[in-house]
């Protein structure tokens, strides 16, 4: 999640003053429920650290090590947004949890329905609420820890993103993947999913999109053609929000590879090299006749110019090369499917740990007749296990698969 310049700012300052005073073996000033940092206004920023914090016997989370207050009596009626913002550069609080409560007295707190988020991976993890008029509201952030974090408060009605879609650059008949996270209405629905999700509309240069209404947009065969400056509109009960426009840039390359015999190393062997864009897939294939042609390997180009052996398969063995797509195609897929993981994790506020199905995420995923997204191009077999676990295609030795850079 990206951070503004101001909050940059304010987070490293508010970093700064809070390891000076862990050195000192200090606590923090909102270690108690009573001493509740006061927040004002309805879009703010506040960082925080447990370094040297301590717990009460009265405190709802009293069984973790350390908790830290901050309290927030709302101006007007309103949905509450309020973001664990990911630090520049600093690792999670992975066994840390935001909790948001009605109630002046820490032994008779009402906690928010499902108002409660943890801080572990992935990162756009939030708690919604709807706020009334002159009610305060305590917010708590208990766990174990010392890492400075960052929250922000945003007291709106329409939808607020906490997950803006990124610009975008890709080389000729590549795939362009963008994804958005709008907050939703998490503690109005009674019944699973828990969250009364944000409904979205893709838009390219200001028009709608037809058919694009999930959070997150692939584009495959990528030619200039579609260049140019993507958005997309989230909408809820409480009105409509447009996010950033995402540019969708493409390098005018040449992808397509060219062939030229060289030396074999042996006369079992037929050598050649390849002219081809790093980073792209390529497929290569062998033939006697120019017309049946098989024994298929799969490459990734890692120079523009790459050596290549293969077993002669007779006196005559001709070989031809070429843009492998549906391999680029099934790991874009593969993104979407991560993005929907992510986002069950994030809206339905489970652990890194919990098992994932694919009809939990069925709600952020386009669906293709039977399947919950489209398949693989080469029949491989998509699989999920849990929100932290990549979600895998069955041929990932032919370079089907993503990082978590991804």
């Amino acid at each position: 999640m990206d951070l503004t310049k101001r909050e940059r700012v304010l987070w490293v300052a508010g970093w700064v003053l809070m390891m000076a005073a862990g050195a000192f073996g200090q606590a923090p000033p909102n270690d108690y429920f009573t001493n509740a940092t006061v927040l004002s206004g309805t879009s703010i920023t506040f960082t925080g650290t447990l370094a040297g914090a301590t717990t009460e016997a009265a405190d709802p989370q009293s069984f973790w090590q350390s908790s830290v207050w901050w309290t927030w009596t709302a101006p007007t009626s309103s949905r509450v947004v309020i973001e664990i913002l990911r630090a520049p550069a600093a690792n999670n609080l992975t066994n840390a949890l935001l909790f948001v409560y009605t109630g002046d007295d820490e032994n008779s707190l009402t906690g928010i329905p499902y108002g409660a988020n943890s801080f572990q991976s992935p990162q756009g993890r939030y708690v919604s609420f709807m706020a009334a008029a002159g009610t305060s509201y305590k917010v708590e952030v208990a766990g174990t820890g010392t890492e400075p974090f960052s929250l922000r408060l945003t007291a709106t009605n329409p939808p607020v993103f906490v997950c803006q879609p990124g610009d975008c650059t890709v080389s000729p008949y590549g795939s362009a993947f963008f994804s958005a996270l709008a907050s939703g209405l998490q503690s109005d629905a009674s019944v699973f999913p828990r969250s009364a999700r944000a409904s979205y509309q893709w838009k390219r240069d200001g028009v709608p999109m037809p058919g694009e209404t999930y959070p997150s947009l692939l584009i495959h065969y990528v030619t200039t053609n579609e260049a140019g400056a993507y958005s997309v509109v989230a909408s809820n009960a409480g009105g409509v929000t447009e996010s950033r426009a995402a540019i969708l840039t493409v390098v005018e390359t040449n992808p397509i590879p060219r062939l030229a015999a060289v030396r074999p190393v042996n006369a079992s062997a037929i050598s050649f090299s390849m002219r081809a864009e790093p980073g792209r897939w390529y497929k290569v294939e062998s033939s006697q006749d120019l017309q049946t042609w098989g024994n298929p390997v799969w490459l990734q180009a890692t120079n523009e110019l790459i050596s290549i052996s293969l077993a002669r398969l007779g006196a005559t063995h001709f070989v031809r090369a070429s843009l492998d797509v549906p391999t680029e195609v099934c790991v874009a897929q593969l993104k979407r499917l991560w993005w929907g993981q992510n986002l069950f994790a994030i809206e339905e506020q489970q652990s890194y740990y919990a098992l994932v199905m694919f009809d939990q995420i069925a709600a952020y995923i386009p669906r293709d007749g039977q399947f919950i997204t489209y398949p693989c191009p080469e029949g491989g077999i998509y699989a999920v296990i849990t929100v932290g676990v990549l979600p895998t295609c069955s041929l990932h030795a032919r370079g089907h698969a993503i990082t978590g850079a991804q």
